[in-house]
């Protein structure tokens, strides 16, 4: 869908681009010329005075080109009017095409080729093998031979999400899935416990669909780390493992693991946790309200600047900015005050727009990525996301902790050790407020108060 609507904005740039094009030189057939002596130069814009003794002001690209004093060539037919040496310039529609088109033909046709990829599973019969499947720390889900059991050689690596059924399709696929669940969780139902945990993961067993081929698409039937039974099915390409690309756990750790039992799965308590009974919760630290604040200013800035120009000038190309504002809004808004806070019945997490809330025994995962993005993971495979929170490495040097590891690393401890967690609800205050509201309500207030200036 997005790659639909950003083929048909770059189409509705040339379309501009074109129609432009072809009213200018209508015009400029039919036009009058005119010689006008130039009296004075605006940024965008050139003041002229006609034979007859009028006074024009004409938009222009280049007011430098032309000295005070000199005779310029104006045309008019009727109202329109422009500068005989300055054709239309359909910059603003090129660079919107390039801006739209380049990323919105590459989502659609990534998008086609993935529509294709799952049509090969619904054709006709596919492989079937059973396999070992372990979650890596950067969401890789790595598959290997159902007799690697030290998972020593991994076959591909894929990212996978939970497989919503249809309606019609609920009772089977529910009922082939706790099948082969059965036989992917009864040796695995204790080191379910340390599914997703940062660092070595037992490994799994699991039924895979599909050719397992570079490019391909593949189900797999498995278990929650609850043990309910699940269907995960490809979000991307299935990509071969190679040079630079080895999962981020060994099988010195898998072995050490599986020698100290399947408690030494669950993770280790930081020394920063400290439990009181009372809710805990955590925020933007000052680099990213730093980033916030500055991304607010300039959303401010820019729309208080078109809605100035929209109405002085018309319709332009830069126009289509302010339907971005909410995009904007929601990432400033989510720098200057997301927060998650753990209470007695789970998280609360306040993004931009709103306050979710996430029972205990819902949480699948928290983890942070190395662009500084936080991911919390639910049941059905999607996740709570808050990307670009700050810089991991540059903080790290300037001697801070990260808010956002800290917390990652605290509600893994939490979820893995319930008798760490809250005892007290929070208030509703406390659960913190989304800013993305007030910061789109704010930026409009400015942008009127600049037109009505």
């Amino acid at each position: 869908m997005a790659g639909l609507v950003l083929v048909a904005v770059a189409a509705f740039c040339g379309a501009q681009g074109l129609a432009g094009i072809h009213d200018d030189r209508q015009h400029a057939d039919r036009a009058v010329r005119t010689g006008a002596k130039v009296t004075g130069r605006g940024d965008e814009s050139v003041r002229v005075r006609t034979g007859d003794g009028r006074r024009l002001t004409l938009g222009s690209s280049y007011p430098e080109d032309h000295r005070v004093g000199a005779t310029s060539t104006v045309l008019e037919d009727g109202s329109w009017r422009r500068l005989a040496s300055e054709p239309y310039d359909a910059m603003g529609p090129q660079l919107g095409l390039l801006a739209a088109g380049l990323p919105g033909l590459s989502l659609l046709v990534t998008g086609l080729l993935a529509r294709r990829r799952a049509a090969v599973l619904r054709r006709g019969p596919v492989p079937v093998l059973r396999v070992l499947e372990r979650m890596g720390r950067d969401g890789l889900m790595w598959i290997y031979a159902g007799d690697d059991t030290a998972t020593r050689r991994p076959v591909l690596a894929a990212r996978f999400v939970a497989e919503v059924p249809d309606a019609e399709e609920e009772g089977s696929r529910s009922a082939h899935s706790a099948g082969a669940g059965a036989g992917a969780g009864a040796g695995t139902a204790a080191e379910d416990k340390g599914e997703r945990v940062p660092g070595a993961v037992l490994p799994r067993e699991a039924v895979m669909f599909g050719a397992p081929c570079d490019g391909g698409e593949l189900l797999l039937v498995t278990t929650f780390r609850d043990g309910e039974p699940a269907v995960l099915r490809t979000s991307g390409p299935v990509r071969l493992p190679g040079p630079g690309r080895e999962p981020e756990f060994t099988p010195e750790a898998v072995a050490r693991i599986a020698t100290d039992g399947v408690h030494a799965t669950a993770a280790p308590v930081p020394a920063t946790l400290i439990t009181t009974g009372r809710p805990l919760n955590w925020g933007p630290g000052s680099l990213a309200r730093a980033g916030g604040a500055a991304v607010a200013l300039a959303t401010m800035a820019g729309a208080a600047f078109i809605t100035r120009d929209l109405v002085t000038d018309g319709f332009r190309l830069r126009g289509l900015f302010l339907l971005f504002l909410p995009v904007w809004g929601g990432t400033a808004a989510e720098l200057l005050n997301w927060r998650v806070t753990a209470d007695s019945s789970g998280l609360w997490l306040a993004g931009g727009w709103r306050v979710r809330h996430l029972p205990w025994d819902r949480l699948r995962s928290a983890r942070y990525t190395r662009d500084g993005s936080v991911e919390i993971g639910m049941p059905d495979g999607g996740a709570w996301r808050l990307p670009g929170l700050g810089m991991p490495k540059l903080e790290r040097r300037l001697g801070r902790n990260p808010s956002y590891v800290r917390m990652t690393e605290e509600v893994t401890a939490l979820r893995d050790h319930p008798e760490l967690r809250p005892t007290e609800p929070v208030s509703g205050r406390g659960r913190g407020f989304p800013l993305g509201p007030v910061l789109l309500a704010l930026t409009v207030v400015v942008a009127l108060g600049r037109v009505f200036h």
